[in-house]
């Protein structure tokens, strides 16, 4: 409501006060304003609503089309090494071996986002080396900035399972917000001597300046997530595998905490 509406409703409240046949006319106006008021309120609300609604599906075009990029050259660079002559034949069909891999690996990246619940976002990434994490929190970063990041990782592929970067993986990881560990898949297949250590990658990301922990169970870890992860936030959920179908559970979770709430 206006400067000049509310003189006016002031003025009209003034003749009221003088003339009594006019309080009834005066306070129908006076709950017609708020009415008014309360409209425009909800109105603004529903507006910003679908301002942010439209944002946040440009973003994932946005996205989504990076990734269809991606894959679009991988494919015509395997295209035309397909026709180019070499002279070692052998190394040849291992770059296009490479640039095939890639490429499906950008198409199934497009459906990367999986969903968003309570306000939570839930992401996968196929990231499972500390270089590939590095560069997907930097991406993470650019691409949500105003979220608050929790990486989930599990040590699934043959190297992560291993000691081998227990000293370079906590410093990919603290370019998270937090960090959440799983337990190392088929551990029982590595000697205690070899296999990565959550624990201990979750003390050195801690002593970092980033909250870390490990879990000895993904849904212990899904119940930690779900606990802790605030509207506003994001799971970057990073793994060559299924980390258990930890996505899902997450999404089930946080909408079951958005129907309690309502």
């Amino acid at each position: 409501m206006s400067a000049d509406e509310l003189e006016e409703l002031k003025e009209h409240a003034e003749k009221a006060r003088e003339d009594r046949s006019l309080a009834a006319v005066s306070l129908t106006m006076a709950v017609l304003a708020v009415c008014v008021a309360v409209v425009s309120l909800l109105g603004h609300r529903a507006h910003t609503e679908e301002v942010v609604l439209q944002a946040k599906a440009s973003d994932q075009w946005a996205y989504y089309q990076a990734k269809s990029i991606r894959e679009h050259e991988d494919v015509l660079f395997t295209e035309l090494a397909g026709v180019v002559t070499s002279n070692d034949a052998t190394a040849a069909a291992k770059v296009c071996q490479k640039f095939e891999q890639e490429a499906e690996r950008y198409k199934h990246d497009k459906d990367e986002i999986k969903g968003e619940a309570d306000g939570v976002l839930v992401v996968e990434d196929f990231a499972h080396h500390p270089t590939a994490i590095r560069m997907t929190l930097e991406a993470t970063r650019t691409r949500w900035p105003k979220r608050k990041i929790w990486a989930a990782v599990e040590p699934r592929s043959n190297t992560m399972r291993r000691k081998i970067f227990e000293h370079v993986l906590p410093e990919a990881l603290a370019l998270a917000d937090a960090v959440v560990i799983g337990p190392v898949n088929r551990a029982q297949l590595l000697g205690e001597s070899e296999r990565m250590s959550p624990q201990a990658i979750a003390e050195s990301t801690t002593k970092l300046g980033k909250p870390a922990m490990a879990f000895d169970s993904t849904p212990e870890l899904a119940d930690y997530l779900a606990m802790q992860a605030k509207p506003g936030d994001m799971v970057m959920i990073m793994s060559n595998g299924s980390f258990d179908g930890l996505s899902g559970k997450l999404l089930e979770k946080f909408k079951s905490r958005e129907r309690v709430v309502r």
